[in-house]
């Protein structure tokens, strides 16, 4: 049996004489701290498929993921701020507004990501 808890991940419960097909292929994704992913990092607001941010803190303290400005200079909206966050996985979603709930405009923007006592940032694109 396979299942998926989320996306990105895959549990496959085999037994002693289960096979799988010459042709199948398993693909692991392992997210850590200092990888993290976004899903769909291109995305058009009131589509209903919002940007998602995948992470994984490998130690207890602060994790928090924001949306900078198309510059880099401002914060458009906090969308993660754990002052003291245990370590484990989480997935953040951005539907292209701010924190206010207004819709921000198209062009590039940064996900700013601290944990584990790292940031790392990574573009996304809002398209309309």
């Amino acid at each position: 049996a396979v299942s998926s808890a989320c996306p990105g991940t895959l549990t496959a419960h085999l037994s002693t004489g289960d096979t799988l097909a010459a042709s199948t292929t398993i693909r692991v994704i392992e997210v850590s701290a200092s990888e993290p992913k976004i899903g769909n990092n291109i995305i058009t607001p009131g589509s209903g498929q919002p940007a998602s941010v995948f992470l994984k803190t490998q130690t207890q303290g602060p994790v928090k993921v924001q949306i900078l400005s198309p510059l880099g200079a401002g914060v458009i909206a906090t969308l993660l701020d754990e002052p003291s966050g245990a370590p484990g996985d989480r997935v953040v979603t951005w539907d292209g507004t701010t924190t206010g709930g207004a819709p921000v405009r198209s062009g590039s923007y940064f996900v700013l990501i601290e944990s584990d006592g790292k940031k790392r940032m990574q573009r996304i694109v809002v398209v309309k």
